[in-house]
């Protein structure tokens, strides 16, 4: 995948020879040096900026990560071209290539080469973005299908998955709070896993990152051929701990973050997979399911978190079992000294182990902790037959 970003800084070498063709020939004979420098500067950066969303268009970079490494190797290549080809090739002087750099002296040459950095990673966000945007305002075709879907057909009536394999079934609203963490998750979804392992659980959750792996695969790792539902799934984390023989369903606001777990859930090829942007607390799926439901660390930034047990309940098959992992007070005073700081400024709940116990037992599950890691609570809540 790499190897074609290379070949395709190649063109960006004819575009810069060109642009100094039309700056020589044509407007340095009417303005200063200086002047016509900025000028074609300028230029540079819109005439590559041009060619680099072509090439975003046709091959599509995967993530934020590898737009960065992309553009890293451009740069790399671009100082590499300038400084070996115009010294001993071109024949400039040390001095004179390095003069291109003085900002001092009103030289802006920097910024192609900042440009170039970038730029992949500017265009892949755009395009991330457009598939956010589009993905929770459809045409007024899809609004009104989806309309009749949610109020006048069953709950299992879904739309068709789209090229990437993921159903889009936002709701016509949405809270505030989600509408905010649609687009946190979107803009940040390349940093997720990362920030999760190196700076959620340890220091916000005070909770061990591979204590918490651990658990989650002796909770989910013996389930087989059953249908599970993973909500608020995210980019798929807990994807490699189920077994290949389940059939898989994914739940999340992030489109971007879907597409992750897409690619995960198909490098585990399950029984049969699928996934759906919706909003946890109302799911769209039939009553009583699925004999297996999982909710890795989301249940504290649902809003309305009762509601996402309640849905949770109803569409668990009777004798199923939910399992959440969700930081909770009262078990860790380092924890809740930490989370005192930051729960309300995120909009994030504070809900304590009785809470959770008391709003299982409304709606039917019988809750039994399993663990603790931290100021994060293990539990399993199964549905009385």
């Amino acid at each position: 995948m790499i190897v074609r970003y290379v070949i395709a800084w190649l063109p960006m070498v004819v575009i810069g020879i060109i642009n100094g063709v039309i700056r020589e020939q044509w407007y340095g004979n009417y303005i200063s040096e200086l002047r016509a420098h900025q000028v074609s500067t300028v230029m540079g950066v819109v005439l590559l900026g041009l060619y680099i969303w072509a090439i975003s268009r046709v091959w599509q970079l995967e993530s934020g990560m590898q737009s960065l490494y992309v553009g890293f190797i451009w740069l790399v290549m671009t100082v590499c071209f300038e400084f070996i080809f115009g010294h001993y090739v071109a024949g400039h002087p040390w001095s004179w290539l390095f003069h291109d750099y003085n900002i001092l002296d009103g030289r802006i040459w920097g910024l192609v080469l900042v440009w170039i950095t970038v730029a992949p990673y500017v265009f892949y966000r755009l395009q991330q973005r457009g598939v956010e945007y589009l993905s929770q305002y459809q045409s007024c075709a899809q609004y009104m299908k989806r309309e009749i879907q949610e109020n006048y057909m069953t709950k299992e009536t879904l739309a068709s998955p789209d090229k990437n394999g993921i159903i889009i079934a936002l709701p016509r609203e949405l809270s505030e709070e989600n509408i905010l963490r649609l687009k946190k998750f979107g803009a940040l979804m390349f940093l997720y896993d990362f920030a999760q392992n190196y700076f959620v659980r340890p220091r916000l959750h005070k909770a061990n990152p591979q204590k918490h792996r651990e658990i989650l695969k002796t909770l989910i790792s013996p389930v087989k051929k059953c249908h599970v539902l993973d909500i608020a799934c995210g980019t798929g984390g807990a994807i490699p701990n189920f077994d290949s023989s389940n059939e898989y369903t994914g739940i999340d606001l992030s489109y971007s973050m879907l597409k992750q777990a897409v690619k995960k859930a198909k490098k585990k090829s399950f029984k049969k997979s699928r996934f759906i942007q919706r909003n946890a607390e109302e799911l769209l799926l039939g009553d009583e399911s699925f004999e297996f439901i999982l909710m890795d660390t989301a249940l504290h930034m649902i809003p309305k978190y009762q509601l996402a047990i309640a849905e949770a309940a109803r569409v668990l098959t009777k004798d199923g079992v939910f399992v959440c992992s969700t930081p909770v007070v009262g078990i860790s005073k380092d924890f809740d000294t930490t989370w005192k700081k930051i729960s309300d400024k995120r909009s994030l709940h504070s809900f304590t182990e009785e809470d959770i116990e008391r709003v299982c037992s409304h709606n039917g599950l019988i809750y039994s902790r399993y663990g603790i890691n931290g100021g994060v609570l293990y539990f399993q809540a199964q549905k009385a037959k």
